[in-house]
């Protein structure tokens, strides 16, 4: 997300990005799927897989396959915290 102020543009990190409190550069493969005003949608996904995992992930899926493998990973996290024994499987 780009915003011009005082005539230079200013990038908003990746909500990734922002957690992991690193520079979000444009080639960031988490960028695109972790938007910056919907943190806990990361927060909750590395919580369970970690961020290296989740960036070996996308980065073995071609392009059009990521955003799928992303809604995923947040599904399956979300489930695995409401229910750690089980997780999507559920009883």
């Amino acid at each position: 997300m780009e915003y011009i102020a005082s005539g230079k543009p200013f990038t908003f990190p990746c909500a990734a990005c922002k957690i992991l409190r690193r520079r979000c550069g444009e080639k960031c493969v988490l960028a695109p799927y972790f938007p910056p005003d919907i943190p806990h949608k990361f927060a909750t996904a590395h919580r369970v897989f970690g961020a290296s995992n989740i960036v070996k992930m996308l980065k073995d899926l071609p392009a059009e396959r990521r955003a799928d493998a992303v809604s995923s990973m947040v599904y399956e996290a979300n489930a695995r915290v409401q229910d750690p024994v089980y997780g999507c499987a559920g009883t």
